[in-house]
């Protein structure tokens, strides 16, 4: 009789572990399926007034050495940037394949590669996030001799519905104001 009853026992054991692992597949497969529920799209962007003409504010924008520049001191004086490493990767400075690579405590988390210059006044770069790649778009428009209206533009599709909670959890505006602290920063450093 003593065996029996911890037969018994153990197979509830069983029974429980078999029950909690099909839950947990069933959220993991609900949350999987759930993310296509979420928008894939991302356009997001933001605008900004630089005390300076589009001239000296365009090779930051659109130049690998200038991007570096730009990224470094932004990380100087920025807490959100801390820890951020940018590398101007070997290969063209200022024509398209030039690339730059942001690394966190040696992870790399994004890349950008230039697809598209017109200067002064257009700059396109493809940016790897690892996890969804974005076209981000800098537009500049003179607004008087010393002065250029800055247009920050990103587009792209995430198409891993797990990734795509991430959009919910960072929103459009919180992305947005990292933009305008860049561009901030930027204007300080055209400025100098």
């Amino acid at each position: 009789m003593a065996g029996s009853k911890s037969s018994k026992k153990g197979g509830g054991c069983l029974r429980l572990v078999l029950v909690g692992a099909g839950l947990a597949l069933l959220v993991a497969v609900g949350l999987y399926a759930g993310g296509y529920l979420i928008d894939g799209d991302v356009a997001v962007g933001t605008e900004a007034r630089l005390d300076a003409p589009p001239e000296t504010v365009f090779p930051y924008l659109a130049t690998r050495d200038g991007v570096v520049t730009w990224w470094e001191r932004f990380g100087e004086t920025a807490p959100e940037a801390r820890g951020m490493r940018v590398v101007a990767v070997d290969g063209p400075n200022d024509a398209p394949g030039a690339q730059v690579r942001f690394e966190m405590d040696g992870t790399v988390t994004e890349e950008w590669t230039l697809l598209e210059v017109e200067p002064p006044g257009r700059a396109v770069w493809r940016v790897d996030f690892q996890i969804m790649e974005v076209e981000r778009t800098f537009t500049l428009v003179a607004e008087g001799a010393q002065a250029t209206r800055v247009a920050w533009r990103e587009t792209g599709h995430i198409d891993n519905p797990l990734a795509r909670y991430m959009k919910l959890a960072m929103g459009t505006d919180e992305v947005e104001a990292n933009f305008d602290l860049a561009l901030e920063g930027l204007d300080r450093l055209v400025r100098d």
